[in-house]
């Protein structure tokens, strides 16, 4: 869970970089932008575009996971229901219980909820709390539900 934690922490922080150098090229002038391109080392461009044309695209990447969750999963399409069900149910009573709101109302707790996902919930505020952003709790609650429904 640290590991899938400090991926989305690092995710955070490359998707809030991107938005800041967004901003500084945007306000920058043509010369600024000139003298910004003649420093990066182009050089190194072909590598980085050769490593990303043999990752898989996150399409790529769900069309697997899918394939292999319908065919080694017993029960196959109705368990992965089950799982988004839980996982829904999951994110709006984490959501209630962080005081998130909607259009000035608050979220409100879903009916009938199993325990073992009160229990979840209130583990990822334990150990994440308010100092990490919601996505952050959402992903983390998200992997601990998936990790559960797994071992039902």
């Amino acid at each position: 869970m640290r590991v899938l934690l400090q991926i989305s922490l690092i995710c955070n922080r490359f998707v809030d970089t991107a938005s800041e150098l967004k901003l500084y090229v945007a306000n920058m002038t043509p010369g600024q932008y000139k003298e910004v391109v003649k420093m990066l080392t182009w050089d190194k461009l072909p590598l980085l575009t050769e490593e990303i044309d043999n990752f898989p695209s996150p399409k790529q990447i769900r069309a697997k996971l899918n394939a292999l969750s319908n065919t080694k999963t017993e029960g196959g399409e109705g368990k992965t229901n089950t799982t988004s069900e839980n996982e829904m149910i999951a994110t709006r009573l984490l959501e209630h219980k962080m005081g998130v709101e909607y259009n000035g109302k608050q979220v409100k707790e879903p009916d009938g909820f199993p325990l073992w996902i009160d229990q979840l919930v209130d583990k990822t505020i334990a150990e994440l709390g308010p100092k990490y952003p919601m996505k952050t709790l959402l992903g983390t609650l998200g992997y601990l539900v998936v990790q559960a429904e797994g071992r039902r």
